[in-house]
C-alpha cells in the first residue's frame, strides 16, 4: 500500500506542473510517454529491434505528434506502408512482428495527438479522464480488497476481482459525473 501512495504522489508531482501549465512541459510530457511506452512495448516483441530501429520507429511517433491533426490518418497509413516493409528486409521480421510495431506506432501517434487536442479544447478535459481513472483505480482496489471473492484473471493480474472491476467502474463513472457537474462549464453539454 505504502509503494502505491509513494508510486502516485511521484506520478502526480511530475505529471501536475505539465497539465497545469502546458506549453513545452505538457509536449515534454507526451513525449516521455511516448519514448518509454515504446521500449516497454518493443519489450513484449519475440524478436528484439535493433536500436537503431527502435529509435527510428520513436522518431516517426515524435514526428507525427507535429502533423497537423486532418493528416493524422494518411500520416498513419504511410507509417503502415513503411513497417509492412520490415519483413522485405529482414527474415526474423514476419508480418505478424510487422502488425505488432505498426499497432504501437500507430496508437502513440493518434494517443498523442487527441491528447494534444483535447488540451487545446479544454484542459479540464483532461483532469476529468484522470481524476476518473484515478478514483477507478483507487476503489477498484478498496472495493476488491474488503469484497473481492471471485478472481478476474488470475493470469494476467493474481490479485484482481470481479468485484473490485465493479466497484472501480461504478465509483470511476459516479467520480467522472460529480467532476462533470462540479467543474465543467453545462452550456456545452446543451443538446439542441
Amino acid at each position: 500500500m505504502i509503494t502505491r501512495i509513494l508510486t502516485a504522489m511521484g506520478i502526480i508531482a511530475a505529471v501536475l506542473p505539465c497539465l497545469i501549465f502546458g506549453g513545452v512541459l505538457l509536449e515534454a510530457l507526451i513525449l516521455f510517454i511516448i519514448i518509454v511506452g515504446t521500449y516497454e512495448y518493443s519489450n513484449l516483441l519475440k524478436v528484439k529491434l535493433p536500436t537503431p530501429m527502435l529509435l527510428m520507429i520513436m522518431l516517426l511517433e515524435i514526428v507525427g505528434l507535429y502533423i497537423p491533426h486532418d493528416l493524422i490518418l494518411p500520416y498513419v497509413g504511410l507509417l503502415f506502408l513503411l513497417l509492412m516493409a520490415l519483413p522485405v528486409f529482414k527474415e526474423e521480421y514476419t508480418p505478424e512482428f510487422s502488425f505488432l510495431i505498426i499497432t504501437f506506432a500507430s496508437f502513440f501517434v493518434i494517443v498523442g495527438n487527441a491528447f494534444q487536442e483535447i488540451y487545446a479544447e479544454n484542459p479540464l478535459y483532461i483532469w476529468l479522464i484522470l481524476f476518473a481513472t484515478y478514483a477507478c483505480d483507487t476503489f477498484a482496489y478498496f472495493t476488491g480488497r474488503f469484497f473481492g471473492k471471485h478472481k478476474l484473471n488470475e493470469r494476467v493480474s493474481p490479485k484482481k476481482t470481479i468485484e473490485g472491476s465493479i466497484g472501480g467502474w461504478a465509483f470511476g463513472l459516479l467520480f467522472a459525473l460529480g467532476f462533470w457537474k462540479l467543474m465543467m462549464p453545462q452550456d456545452q453539454f446543451v443538446i439542441a
